[in-house]
């Protein structure tokens, strides 16, 4: 095709051509780049940015590389770029410039001053390097803003219930700085740090004192630094001042100077040994159980790290941790990701052990009821809430970690209820309860309803299956109650590495009138201008189900998730009197309705 044949693509469909956009949108990181794309915004610039830092290309390419890129993109909801919004993304104008570059020795890692210097230690001439962003002169730019202190005062603001773990706030490591004076002082200011492989290491920022929907939002996170080594990033070299980490478990080691997660002593929350247990294909390495944990805390691993070494480490601890200077607690400060840990670790793997082809001579296996459990899943039409409609079990493997949390919360006991044998389903429904409580923005709960959902749940399944099971991941699980009370800081939705979700109406609500909550189904939308806008809704009628009990606790997933009967009267409801909208789930007969279980799921 030469210059003439192009002349008929209407480039401008796609991208403006001019340098400053007349559609001065501003980008959101966590958007998907276009409807169903495997990458969001964010990954999308840092791809761009890989290539400009890597290549040393020109502006003038990069507009051309995202022309390109816009035009092999499905016009339908595609996110429109261009030059000027990618320079206004990082900030890259000459006189607003915010990338720094730090160059260093591949071999020992000893910071140069060029890319091209030899190294004095050990004269190596491969160097790598990575950048950074200037904190302070981008929190200035936040200061900037005509109310960005204001919403800093939210921790001051908000209404407190001390029977409550509602944020990072309501935390013991928080308290205790906030206690001391120091975050007190309405001008100061924590981080929560959290790190991203995807393309690169990549490190951000996020300022605690924001409230949580406003925390999560593009132009509130600060864009740390991008690591271009071939090697996993050192943290002596990088590392900048944090209190608290979301890393997934290989990034977590790393940076704590650790075993590897799949090593002896890797569990990087206590000083439980892994065993080798002889199995029907093999040997398997698992974690025992135990009833007294031992813990790990920063003392002690500071203490063991004096004297081991990456051959002889100590309970796991290779040698010292940069986090050491940097965090006032480096081991109750770095939280147990729910989406590494729960949705994309154990969640996957249950669904991997009972619908996997390998298993399906096991006596748990599922296999043979796939075109069952298809029919009931693929039935539910979830709310716009959900970003992704349902997909077949088969597919399992390119589930999305948001996927696997919908799919752990809301779908999988409606739908595996009377398919899963009763003994696994009754197990299932404590791992599921236990994450769910942990989740839900609810009053103090005696500790025997988080143990009820992890200890019997690895005590009375079958032990093949158990050590099938016994990973890094469930070991996780089993330490959340001790470890959400060590960690002293947040519930498992504030340290999550998920995007927010985008609310939008659903025909399945919970509504309030005069101080009660109903649930019910909207069947119109009606305008009562001026100003007065309803709902004609049905209640619906509602009953017990999945209870989970011991011996001195009873919780039944009512809570949130609800097994419903329409029938009920038609009301007019206030459009400002709806709470949230719900997950509506039809399997088969059965008719279920799930509640958010915070309202950071709608954020």
């Amino acid at each position: 095709m030469n210059r003439e044949n192009l002349k008929g693509i209407n480039v401008n469909n796609n991208i403006n051509n001019n340098d400053e956009d007349e559609d001065d949108v501003g980008l959101i990181g966590d958007d998907l780049l276009f409807t169903g794309a495997p990458i969001n915004v964010r990954e999308s610039m840092l791809l761009i940015l890989t290539l400009l830092i890597n290549h040393n290309v020109t502006m003038t390419c990069v507009e051309d590389i995202i022309r390109v890129i816009q035009l092999h993109c499905p016009r339908e909801d595609l996110v429109k770029n261009s030059l000027y919004k990618f320079k206004k993304y990082f900030s890259l104008e000459q006189d607003n410039q915010v990338i720094d570059n730090h160059f260093y020795c591949t071999t020992c890692e000893r910071e140069l001053e060029s890319i091209d210097d030899n190294c004095p230690s050990c004269e190596n001439t491969k160097n790598s390097y990575f950048i950074t962003s200037p904190i302070l002169k981008l929190l200035k730019e936040m200061f900037n803003r005509e109310t960005f202190f204001a919403l800093l005062q939210h921790r001051f603001q908000r209404i407190v219930n001390n029977n409550v773990i509602a944020d990072i706030y309501d935390g013991s490591i928080y308290k205790y700085w906030f206690n001391n004076g120091f975050l007190q002082d309405p001008n100061n200011i924590s981080f929560s740090w959290y790190t991203d492989g995807v393309p690169h290491d990549t490190f951000f920022l996020t300022i605690n004192e924001l409230p949580f929907f406003v925390r999560k939002l593009r132009e509130n996170t600060l864009l740390l630094g991008l690591w271009f080594g071939k090697s996993k990033p050192n943290p002596n070299l990088f590392m900048s001042i944090l209190i608290s980490g979301t890393a997934d478990t290989p990034a977590k080691s790393d940076f704590l100077n650790f075993k590897k997660f799949n090593g002896a002593f890797g569990c990087m929350t206590c000083c439980t040994e892994r065993e080798n247990v002889e199995t029907e294909h093999g040997s398997t390495h698992v974690y025992p159980y135990e009833e007294q944990v031992v813990m790990r805390t920063s003392a002690n691993c500071i203490k063991w790290s004096q004297t081991a070494t990456e051959e002889n480490p100590l309970f796991g601890v290779k040698g010292p941790t940069a986090l050491a200077n940097y965090m006032p607690d480096f081991i109750g400060g770095l939280a147990i990701d729910r989406m590494h840990c729960v949705d994309g670790g154990v969640i996957k793997k249950i669904l991997t052990l009972l619908f996997d082809y390998k298993y399906r001579d096991e006596g748990f296996s599922l296999y043979h009821m796939i075109e069952t459990v298809d029919a009931r899943l693929l039935a539910i039409k979830p709310p716009r809430l959900i970003h992704w409609m349902s997909r077949s079990i088969s597919e399992m493997i390119h589930w999305k970690a948001s996927e696997l949390r919908v799919w752990a919360f809301y779908y999988s006991l409606p739908v595996l209820n009377g398919i899963l044998r009763p003994d696994l389903f009754e197990n299932y429904q404590l791992l599921i309860t236990a994450c769910a409580i942990l989740t839900k923005l609810i009053e103090q709960i005696e500790q025997n309803s988080y143990s009820v959902g992890t200890y019997v749940y690895l005590d009375e399944i079958p032990p093949n299956l158990v050590e099938m099971l016994n990973n890094t991941n469930v070991e996780n699980i089993t330490k959340i109650l001790k470890y959400f009370k060590i960690l002293r800081n947040k519930k498992l939705y504030v340290s999550n590495l998920y995007p927010k979700e985008l609310q939008t109406r659903s025909d399945g609500i919970k509504y309030s009138i005069n101080n009660r909550s109903y649930l019910g189904l909207i069947e119109r939308q009606i305008c009562g201008c001026p100003g007065a806008h309803f709902a004609v809704t049905q209640q619906v009628i509602t009953e017990e189900l999945f209870t989970v009990s011991s011996d001195n606790f009873t919780f039944n997933t009512l809570e949130y998730l609800h097994k419903y009967f329409a029938g009920g009267r038609y009301l007019l409801v206030p459009i400002v009197n709806i709470d949230t909208v719900c997950i509506i789930m039809n399997v088969e007969e059965e008719m279920y309705l799930g509640l958010p279980l915070n309202s950071h799921e709608l954020e």
